[in-house]
């Protein structure tokens, strides 16, 4: 078959018998050696120079897949009706290996861009403690960093550091009950909600204790959703430095409150701020 291409060679060099289609083998004959030389700078050309599919520019250093005039030293240009990808794999039959993309200074990767093993997560990793930053226009929109996930800024209070939620075990005084609750924290602002029932005929004081985290922001407001617990209503705060709601009747702390129906339930939330 002709070699008209460097793709048709052989990496066995006594293989190469032709240079599309002019003869190179033992004994060939003399004007060969300049056809065939010839023939094999125009697949050099066609392979290299053309940009279909690969082209160096060596004038400027830059490397074309699909074009021949990349503007960067890497242009991927895509002209057929499919859509444009690169791909890169791992196909050595380790799960564990990993197929990656690793972009860098001075041979450190600031950016590394991979899937490993059968896991669907994609990592985007910056070893040198850097941000990954999107932009639209020119203009900054969010970051990601060590501090947290910060948007419409840079500074500290930008930065989204923590987000969590579950659920926590309300503890009502008096109640012989396992009442239960859940909060969602955002940052240091946290939101309860607790539901339950009292199994006491009468409390001393109503309190609801052991909310998730301690209130760093001074005295806030709860809200009484829904009342069976008394015979009065009443609102309730949540008290600064403590991990309490504390009921409240008539601008006073609740005293003895007398409970009505059985079963007895009360709904409450409350936002206030922690430290961290």
């Amino acid at each position: 078959m002709s070699k008209d291409k460097l793709t048709d060679y052989d990496a066995t060099a006594s293989n190469n018998t032709d240079v599309g289609g002019i003869s190179v083998a033992e004994g060939m004959l003399p004007s060969g050696v300049n056809n065939a030389i010839r023939e094999q700078m125009s697949h050099q050309k066609e392979a290299f120079g053309l940009g279909t599919p690969l082209y160096v520019d060596q004038t400027n250093n830059r490397l074309g897949i699909g074009t021949s005039s990349p503007s960067s030293m890497l242009s991927v240009v895509n002209n057929q009706a499919a859509h444009t990808s690169v791909d890169i794999f791992n196909n050595n039959g380790n799960s564990s290996a990993r197929g990656q993309l690793r972009v860098g200074y001075d041979a450190t990767a600031c950016l590394e861009i991979f899937r490993v093993g059968n896991s669907a997560d994609i990592t985007l990793n910056t070893p040198q403690n850097g941000s990954i930053i999107f932009q639209g226009a020119g203009s900054e929109m969010m970051r990601m960093s060590a501090a947290g996930l910060a948007i419409g800024g840079t500074g500290a209070a930008n930065a989204l550091d923590d987000y969590e939620e579950g659920t926590w075990n309300a503890s009502f005084a008096g109640s012989t009950g396992v009442q239960g609750g859940y909060y969602t924290k955002i940052g240091r602002s946290v939101t309860v909600f607790v539901y339950g029932g009292v199994n006491v005929t009468s409390v001393t004081t109503g309190r609801i204790t052991n909310l998730p985290f301690v209130n760093n922001g001074g005295y806030v407001a709860a809200t009484v959703t829904h009342d069976t617990y008394t015979n009065n209503s009443y609102n309730a705060y949540v008290g600064s430095g403590t991990t309490e709601i504390t009921p409240i009747q008539d601008g006073t702390v609740s005293g003895a409150q007398t409970v009505i129906g059985n079963p007895r339930y009360i709904m409450v939330s409350a936002t206030y701020l922690t430290n961290s």
